[in-house]
């Protein structure tokens, strides 16, 4: 064998990487072992409730404490340090580990608004919702869509008057800017804000302490993935994801500043004046702390009094029916309060009429909220403060950007947890030249907002000069702590909203960790039986290179820091059977050279040669179809094509390059090597069977399933999973007995409409899907769609579990949520549209290769429509067995993963045949066209039932064993390999015989010859 040093070289290589990414296990077991033990220390002082949260925090310090610490020294190499180790491992994802997935979509309509210096023009602004709107069923970017919207609704306006009106523009736009130009220079902010925003997030992410979290950029769709590992608290993880964490310090006025008191009034009269409502004043009684105020609004008597008095705050108009003005109950800065509900609708009333109020001031809303311990609800009013802003501007006195450092602390006096914040030089200046002017002005106020929220709001007693000051607000320590290292990281430069969501718990994670073990190695054991069983020695090489198999790709997996998830995994268990392929193709070829008669050495040869052009075309058109499933799929499923890349490389040289190896060395020392049994070495040999005779059979018969299946479809349609309807999907476990009949009708009164419930193959635990509250991409909206869950559940169950407890999915002896996950309506339409274009671009391209291989139309044509075929089929399987069978029948990502790998599966059957065809017609000239086709399904119908039968193997396993999660996939991967099996011998080459007139054996010198020297005894 040519090249054989250069084989042992590269194997030597690949075994030393491999080895060495295990090695790199050890060290950091060690230091995670040692984070546990300290973890368990610590934790072990609190009650049971917060031991939790404190083992999880302990060992996140003590892991980031060693990030950097050298742990590993390899003597004239390097010096590892815990991080760079880790980062250098296969890390699990969450499906295999518990915590949750994100991901984030940067908010670009919210972004050209700031980047306009907030322009109030109508066209812009209605330009803008048009094109947000568009987005949900568009997968153009949305500054295209912004200019395409914007020129359906203007004429003669130009863009460059717009975004002058934003001062840090005017370098790069002038009034004779061209649309053109500025929508090329505000993709170019889009995109260098998201790369920034992206970077922000990671670094937030690395500070937090979420170990071994994986955050990746899609920057196509401004898109950024983010999965953290561990995360147990979903609504901590939210918070500290989408903070924006603008920090910022204004100058605050008090409600008792000339003229404020009574512009509220005033805001209310015009309201009524404009509503067409009375504006006779009111007598009230009061009987609590009345300011006074002078025709100027200064405070003329402060005394408790009780009066009847005409108060101009007493008939109660738009504003004041929803607004409580501070009559002097409230802390001095507080304007007033308004409920939750109200809160927008006052600000509208109120910027309506801002003329009113005080120039160079805004208004800011700050959360007096309180949460109820046992119950988890919130109430409370938001309360409202009027700032001051740096004149001609809408800034404040001092940013977050001035932020050294950051941490947590009790209060030494009041022992409340606060955060405390230590300023850059320049910022300390300006602090002390606020809190200076602040303390001679009376000891005024000072608000602190962090994204746009008044978080504290003290009174300055005396100047701040060291620079150092703190924020409280009711925090817990976690709360605190995780407030400090975002102001650390500082603020996102863009909002992001968060479009999907998966949460998982640890449990159901460990518990697919043992179901894709157990797959994977019965499914192994199953594969090695049948191999040495079948083709005896030969069967061993296969193995032994399969074992090489699996080292080389899980290697190869951390070497690039993969994630590795259950489709992943799922990944690896196929790629088992389907490594068997290329040693059946061979094996199949020198068996025929074997019984024609050729020694052992000249039939490994002779086989060895003779199948390349087979094992070449079907893993080429495979990884064609899993690059196209990387390039459009999301999270797992980009895993799941990862792994089939790297398996189908690693297969490659391991069931070729390798097994050749082992094979010259063997047969080398003049040793037998048998390729097949007792009972096997005539299997499948001598067949003649017309395949071609039957064909009109087949017809009828896949026409009558692929009619059955569209009418299906069209009348039963598909259960659509959560991926492409949109909605919030959980999956609760009850701690008692429920029927899925009572969940669906109790819920419906708690979300308006009946949400979709399911029961998982699990006792007393049931998915329900609800479309509640996912168009809202406020940040409080899924705590208020798993607060009504909880509501429902609690009144149906009469169970008393709090909402904290029922959120967590690791509670315990507890109705809880098992784990979670949200998709908004906009990246349901992106899946749905990437998957529909991941089908139409694989048939493409498998049709390209097929003509570019074989040089006829007929030939991709029939591949093509064996494809469709086989996709079809198990689409109508789906459709017809939902709601039948007991294991899910979801169409999501996963469904579509499966369909394109059943492409790329199919496709190998087909080129196999195709193969043998176009090598047949050469040498056999003097048969017919139909004698050569049949003769060649013939040859290689040993090899397509036995790489099919190993594959479903590891597949039926995979659907057994798996795990309810992954049921659904391996369902679709078990139709389509029989489908598939079917269309390659029924479908696909019986339509280039009948699309071929002109196909038919052509004389060639060389082809005679093999004629003459190949007597194939089951050709």
């Amino acid at each position: 064998m040519q090249g054989n040093g250069l084989i042992k070289l590269l194997l030597i290589l690949l075994i030393i990487v491999t080895i060495v990414q295990f090695l790199y296990m050890l060290p950091t077991n060690r230091v995670e072992k040692e984070a546990k033990e300290y973890a368990e220390m610590v934790s072990s002082k609190f009650s049971a409730d917060e031991q939790y949260e404190r083992f999880k925090t302990a060992e996140s310090a003590y892991l980031d404490s060693m990030s950097s610490e050298e742990i590993l020294s390899i003597p004239l190499l390097k010096d590892f340090t815990y991080g760079e180790l880790k980062k250098s491992q296969l890390a699990l994802g969450l499906d295999l580990k518990g915590g949750m997935s994100a991901v984030l979509q940067v908010d670009v309509k919210d972004l050209l608004y700031t980047l306009s210096g907030e322009n109030k023009d109508e066209t812009f602004n209605l330009a803008l919702d048009n094109a947000a709107e568009a987005q949900k069923n568009s997968q153009s970017d949305f500054v295209a869509l912004f200019f395409s919207e914007f020129n359906k609704l203007n004429s003669d306006k130009s863009l460059s008057k717009i975004f002058l009106k934003n001062p840090s523009l005017r370098d790069e736009i002038n009034i004779e800017t061209s649309d053109g130009e500025v929508i090329r220079l505000l993709r170019q902010k889009v995109t260098e804000t998201v790369s920034n925003t992206f970077e922000r997030l990671r670094k937030r992410i690395n500070k937090v302490g979420v170990a071994q979290p994986n955050v990746t950029l899609d920057a196509g769709r401004d898109l950024i993935l983010v999965e953290m590992p561990g995360i147990r608290n979903e609504k901590r993880a939210r918070e500290f994801l989408q903070a924006n964490a603008k920090l910022e310090f204004w100058d605050a006025m008090e409600i008792g500043d000339p003229g404020i008191a009574t512009a509220f009034a005033e805001v209310d009269r015009r309201l009524k004046d404009e509503a067409g409502l009375s504006t006779a004043n009111a007598t009230v009684i009061d009987s609590v702390y009345v300011p006074q105020y002078d025709s100027l609004g200064n405070v003329v008597d402060s005394t408790l009094q009780v009066s009847e008095r005409i108060d101009p705050l007493g008939n109660l108009g738009p504003l004041l029916s929803k607004f409580t003005v501070n009559n002097g109950t409230m802390w001095r800065p507080v304007m007033g309060t308004a409920a939750r509900n109200d809160k927008d609708r006052v600000m509208e009333m109120l910027n309506k009429h801002k003329t009113l109020f005080p120039a160079n001031t805004k208004f800011l809303w700050g959360a007096s909220e309180t949460t109820d311990p046992e119950t988890g609800e919130s109430f409370g009013d938001y309360e409202l403060y009027m700032v001051k802003t740096l004149p001609g501007t809408k800034n404040a006195s001092i940013e977050g950007d001035v932020i050294q450092s950051a941490g947590q602390s009790p209060d030494p006096t009041t022992g409340e947890i606060q955060v405390t914040l230590m300023m850059k030089p320049e910022g300390a200046k300006k602090w002390a030249e606020m809190t200076t002017r602040a303390s001679n002005a009376g000891n005024r106020i000072v608000a602190i907002a962090l994204d746009d929220e008044v978080v504290s709001a003290p009174r300055v007693q005396n100047p701040i000069t060291g620079g150092n000051t703190s924020i409280s607000g009711n925090f817990t320590t976690q709360e605190a702590l995780d407030l400090a290292q975002i102001l650390e990281v500082g603020k996102l430069p863009a909002k992001v909203v968060m479009v999907q969501s998966q949460t998982v718990g640890p449990s159901l994670g460990q518990k697919n960790i043992n179901s894709s073990m157990w797959s994977m190695i019965i499914g192994f054991g199953l594969v090695l039986l049948f191999m040495i069983a079948y083709y005896g020695g030969a069967g061993m090489v296969s193995i032994i290179a399969l074992f090489a198999n699996m080292l080389f790709i899980f290697g190869a997996l951390a070497s690039f820091g993969t994630v590795l998830t259950l489709p992943g995994f799922a990944g690896v268990i196929l790629t088992i059977g389907m490594a068997v392929d290329a040693n059946v193709i061979i094996y199949e070829r020198v068996r025929e050279e074997l019984r024609a008669g050729k020694s052992t050495l000249v039939a490994i040869t002779d086989g060895f040669k003779n199948s390349y052009s087979a094992i070449i075309d079907a893993n080429v058109t495979t990884l064609l179809v899993a690059f196209i499933l990387a390039y459009f799929g999301l999270g797992p499923i980009k895993g799941f094509a990862v792994v089939l890349i790297i398996g189908v490389i690693s297969s490659l040289f391991t069931a070729v390059l390798l097994t050749r190896m082992m094979m010259d060395w063997w047969t080398s020392k003049e040793r037998n090597l048998s390729f097949w049994t007792g009972f096997s070495k005539n299997a499948f040999a001598n067949l003649s069977i017309d395949w071609l005779g039957k064909r009109k059979i087949a017809y009828v018969i896949s026409g009558a399933l692929l009619v059955a299946g569209l009418v299906s479809m069209f009348s039963r349609g598909f259960d659509l999973g959560v991926d492409f309807k949109g909605g919030y999907s959980y999956t609760v476990e009850f701690n008692e007995d429920v029927d899925a009949q009572d969940i669906r009708t109790g819920l419906a009164d708690y979300f308006g409409t009946s949400p979709v419930v399911k029961a998982v193959n699990t006792e007393n635990t049931y998915q329900i899907v609800t479309d509640y509250l996912i168009e809202d991409n406020s940040e409080g909206a899924a705590d208020l769609a798993i607060g009504k869950l909880h509501e429902g559940i609690t009144a149906i169950t009469g169970s008393n579990v709090s909402l904290e407890k029922f959120s967590l999915p690791d509670s315990e002896n507890a109705t809880h949520v098992i784990s979670s996950s949200k998709v908004g309506p906009t990246i349901a339409d992106d899946i749905k549209k990437s998957s529909f274009y991941a089908g139409i671009f694989a048939l493409i391209l498998i049709f390209l290769y097929i003509f570019i291989r074989f040089n006829k139309w007929q030939y991709s044509l029939g591949a093509v429509a064996a494809l469709l075929h086989d996709s079809l089929i198990v689409l109508s399987i789906f459709s017809l067995l939902w709601g039948i069978v007991p294991w899910t029948m979801e169409i999501d990502q996963a469904f579509i993963a499966a369909i394109l790998t059943v492409i790329g599966y199919s496709i190998n059957d087909t080129v196999v045949v195709f193969d043998r065809i176009r090598e047949d017609l050469g040498i056999y000239t003097n048969k017919g066209k139909d004698e050569v086709i049949n003769g060649a399904i013939n040859s290689t119908f040993s090899r397509t039932i036995i790489t099919s039968l190993t594959t479903l193997l590891m597949v039926a396993i995979l659907f057994f064993f798996g795990g309810e999660s992954i049921r659904g996939f391996a369902f679709a991967l078990l139709i389509g390999i029989l489908v598939g099996t079917y269309s390659s011998i029924f479908v696909a080459t019986p339509i280039v015989r009948d699309l071929s007139d002109d196909l038919k054996s052509k004389q060639s010198t060389t082809s005679t010859k093999k004629s003459f020297t190949r007597a194939r005894s089951n050709a």
